[in-house]
């Protein structure tokens, strides 16, 4: 399990004693990384207490400087040591015992991907959800129903996929590859509850117009190597 974090010390302690609780019924082999971007609350103290409590269990990075959500959940991801890797944000928002429903669906799954019931969201981020989630089915024919969720991934997955988008579009990209791919994707909904503390990363105005210019960038470079391919298979008949 990968937990990215950043300013979540009103939640953190609650997820991860959730985590332990749940991976310790359902998991024989398990490890929990979390990495700190950079927090300046108490986010860091209660990673390091984790740490030295379950040193054998709890995997720690700490950015010295803020990287943004998308560097980190690439970290978190990177940071994986099992041939699974679940990735739960620290906000709280996202039930741990989701990872029991993870867990039963691996035998015939490479991608488990998270969807909300519901959404604590207002008018403009509801509106914003609805395009990331619309804009990409119409561009690439894949409904991710909720990307930004909560997920699980098989390890090979994240080493093999090449991943351009530097913004929170990365996480439609990755599945969208998988897909293409012909992995199996499994979709789990799940009840999720409102932020306990903090403030949401990926619903300012330029975190969307950075996604939306990666999606732009990702559907041109899938079409000129679909045309490329095409080219190069009439040049050899």
């Amino acid at each position: 399990m990968v937990i990215p974090a950043y300013n979540e010390e009103a939640a953190l302690d609650g997820v991860l004693r959730r985590c332990m609780d749940t991976l310790t019924q359902c998991a024989e082999d398990f490890d929990i990384t979390i990495v700190n971007d950079a927090s300046d609350d108490g986010t860091g103290a209660i990673i390091e207490d984790w740490r030295r409590r379950f040193p054998e269990l709890i995997r720690v990075v700490h950015h010295s400087i803020r990287q943004g959500m998308a560097s980190t959940f690439e970290d978190a991801y990177r940071s994986g040591r099992k041939e699974y890797v679940i990735l739960l944000h620290g906000d709280g928002q996202y039930p741990p015992e989701m990872i029991s429903d993870c867990i039963r669906a691996l035998p015939f799954s490479d991608v488990v991907l998270m969807t909300r019931r519901r959404k604590f969201y207002g008018p403009y981020r509801h509106a914003l959800s609805w395009g990331y989630r619309r804009i990409p089915s119409l561009f690439f024919g894949i409904d991710l129903r909720d990307p930004g969720c909560s997920k699980c991934l098989r390890r090979d997955l994240i080493e093999s996929i090449p991943i351009i988008s530097t913004s929170v579009f990365a996480e439609a990209e990755r599945v969208i590859r998988a897909a293409r791919d012909g992995r199996r994707i499994t979709f789990i909904e799940i009840e999720s509850v409102p932020r306990v503390s903090g403030i949401a990363q990926g619903g300012g105005m330029l975190h969307a117009l950075h996604a939306f210019g990666d999606m732009l960038r990702f559907w041109w470079s899938l079409r000129v190597m679909r045309n490329y391919g095409k080219n190069n298979a009439i040049k050899n008949q």
